[in-house]
C-alpha cells in the first residue's frame, strides 16, 4: 500500500486534469477525464458552435467547470482513500509522461479535429476590418466559401495573405468609376477603409478559383496583381476577432 497526498493529487489535476485520478488509483476514471476536453471540442465542432466567439467562450466555460469538478473529486478521493494498492502505473515518470503528452494531444485535436487556429495580421491591407497585429480565429474547413468571406491563403510567391473573397469561379469582376461590379451589378461595400478602387477591366474568375481583394484597396496586394487564388492554396476562413488594438474583443464576427 502507498499513501496518497491530497496536495500532490490536486497539483496533478491542476496541471493535467485526470492525472490526479490515476494517482489515486482510479485508472478508468482518469482516462475518461484525460480525454474529456477533446470530447467537448468534438461536440462543439460537430454542432458548428465554434463559428462564433460566444460559442468558443461557452466551450471554454464547460471545460473549466468540468476541470473544477475533477479537482474537487481528486482531493476528496485522496483524503478518503489515504492509501492505495501499488501498481505499475503509480510511478513518477508515468505521471510526468501524461503531463507532457496530453496537452500536445489536446492541441493536435483542436487543430485537426475542430480545425481551429489563430492568426495574426501583420499589415494594413485589411483595415479597418482587421488592423495590424489583430489576432483572430480561423477554421481550416474551407467548404462552402462564399462572397464576402475573409480567407487566409498561400500566395504564389510563398507569403501568407488575408483577403476578402470578391468573386467565385464563373463570376465577372470589374471596377469602374470607383465602384465594384460583380456579374454586372454594383456591390455595396460598407467594410471598405475608403472608396478608393482603381479601375480595372472586367475579369472572369476561372472555375475553382477565387478573386480576392483587401478592404484597404489602396494598400492591398491582391488578385488585381497576383491573379485568382485556387482552393488548394487556401489555409482557412476567418471566424471572429480575439484580440484587437491592445484588448480582448467580444463578439466581433468576421
Amino acid at each position: 500500500m502507498i499513501k496518497r497526498n491530497p496536495f500532490l493529487a490536486a497539483l496533478f489535476s491542476l496541471v493535467t486534469p485526470g492525472t490526479g485520478q490515476i494517482y489515486n488509483g482510479q485508472l478508468k476514471k482518469g482516462i475518461v477525464f484525460l480525454f474529456f476536453p477533446m470530447i467537448i471540442v468534438i461536440i462543439f465542432s460537430v454542432s458548428n458552435l465554434l463559428t462564433s466567439f460566444q460559442g468558443f467562450i461557452n466551450m471554454i466555460g464547460v471545460i473549466l467547470l468540468f476541470n473544477l469538478y475533477i479537482l474537487i473529486d481528486t482531493i476528496t478521493i485522496s483524503i478518503k482513500r489515504k492509501s492505495i494498492q501499488r501498481t505499475a502505473l503509480n510511478k513518477w515518470y508515468i505521471y510526468l509522461l501524461i503531463i507532457l503528452v496530453m496537452p500536445l494531444v489536446f492541441f493536435m485535436s483542436e487543430r485537426n479535429i475542430a480545425g481551429l487556429r489563430t492568426f495574426i495580421t501583420d499589415g494594413p491591407s485589411m483595415q479597418p476590418t482587421l488592423i495590424a497585429n489583430t489576432r483572430f480565429m480561423i477554421t481550416t474547413n474551407t467548404n462552402n466559401l462564399m462572397h464576402g468571406n475573409i480567407i487566409i491563403f498561400n500566395a504564389p510567391e510563398g507569403k501568407m495573405y488575408v483577403k476578402r473573397i470578391i468573386g467565385i469561379g464563373g463570376d465577372t469582376v470589374e471596377v469602374k468609376n470607383n465602384s465594384l461590379y460583380l456579374n454586372g451589378n454594383e456591390i455595396n461595400e460598407p467594410y471598405l477603409n475608403e472608396k478608393d478602387n482603381m479601375d480595372f477591366a472586367q475579369y472572369t474568375v476561372p472555375e475553382g478559383a477565387y478573386f480576392v481583394m483587401g478592404d484597404n484597396r489602396a494598400q492591398s496586394h491582391d488578385s488585381r496583381a497576383m491573379g485568382p487564388i485556387t482552393k488548394d492554396n487556401i489555409i482557412g476562413k476567418a471566424l471572429f476577432v480575439i484580440y484587437d488594438n491592445g484588448k480582448i474583443v467580444f463578439n466581433k464576427k468576421l
